[in-house]
């Protein structure tokens, strides 16, 4: 074997390395925190990555939406080139403030890395909190 050839095969194993190390911290934790933004440039949001304990995923936040518009919150988990499997989807109505808060609980999501909370909307402009928890609700 070469000596271009090892060099080759181990910048490949480093470049394989990194993407998974890279991969796995970004799944470390059960919980995430969106502050979003949607319009006319921008019509979908994603949480960061988060894990799934007890197979329920937990959102709850606020938003404020021009006209009454409808804001869809979807349950993600991106796999082969990318593309979604869909979990499970709530439409929300209307807009909600840190004293009346929205609630919603995702169930019979598989345990498991690598989800993310999809936001998308019906057009206007909207904005909110999101804060997803991927186990059961403190009782």
């Amino acid at each position: 074997m070469s000596m271009v050839n090892l060099f080759v095969l181990f910048g490949l194993l480093m470049v394989v390395s990194v993407l998974f190390l890279w991969r796995r911290s970004r799944q470390k934790g059960t919980q995430a925190t969106l502050k979003w933004e949607l319009g006319k440039e921008v019509v979908v949001e994603y949480t960061p990555v988060f894990k799934v304990r007890d197979r329920v995923v937990q959102i709850k936040g606020i938003q404020s939406v021009s006209k009454n518009q409808i804001v869809q919150y979807a349950v993600i988990r991106k796999r082969w080139r990318l593309i979604p499997n869909y979990y499970g989807s709530y439409h929300i109505k209307g807009n909600y403030s840190k004293d009346r808060p929205f609630e919603h609980l995702f169930k019979f999501v598989p345990n498991g890395g690598g989800y993310q909370i999809e936001i998308s909307h019906s057009g206007g402009v909207s904005q909110g909190e999101l804060d997803v928890r991927g186990e059961k609700p403190a009782s």
